[in-house]
């Protein structure tokens, strides 16, 4: 059985938000005690979180995309550099991977996950192997440069 991707549709920090925002809910439902502390501590923690979250997760995205100078956002269409391109074609005997282009879905430290065009999978790429559609690395090159 293969693994499974998923994908949120929310940020972490958001979800974080939001369920501090229920704790808070229930906790004020019930009285003063170690249940309602509990709860709210919870709540805090999860605040606390998720303002840790949004911080680290844009400075943590801007620097790994940054090494490339490349600025990738979710539903941005992307492609393969030429020499990832290549390597993939040749050991996989698929020739459409130096014209196949797919949409940005998310990222995770070092990689970017791709839905390419024409599949149903979501796929976990290095973050250094993809550009921008249109902006093929060594595209213009003369037949001997192939």
């Amino acid at each position: 059985m293969g693994r499974r991707v998923v994908i949120e549709t929310d940020t972490l920090a958001a979800r974080l938000a939001e369920r501090a925002k229920e704790l808070r809910g229930q906790a004020d439902e019930l009285a003063p005690g170690g249940a309602k502390d509990t709860l709210l501590e919870l709540a805090q923690f999860a605040e606390t979180s998720a303002h840790m979250s949004r911080y680290s997760a844009s400075s943590r995205i801007e620097a790994v995309v940054g090494q490339d100078m490349n600025r990738f956002s979710r539903g941005e269409r992307v492609q393969l550099k030429r020499p990832y391109a290549k390597a993939i074609t040749r050991k996989n005997r698929t020739p459409d991977w130096l014209k196949r282009k797919g949409i940005v879905q998310g990222f995770k430290q070092d990689f970017i996950y791709i839905r390419w065009d024409g599949r149903r999978t979501i796929e976990q790429v290095p973050i250094r192997a993809v550009e921008k559609a249109g902006h093929s690395s060594g595209e213009n090159r003369g037949p001997l440069h192939s």
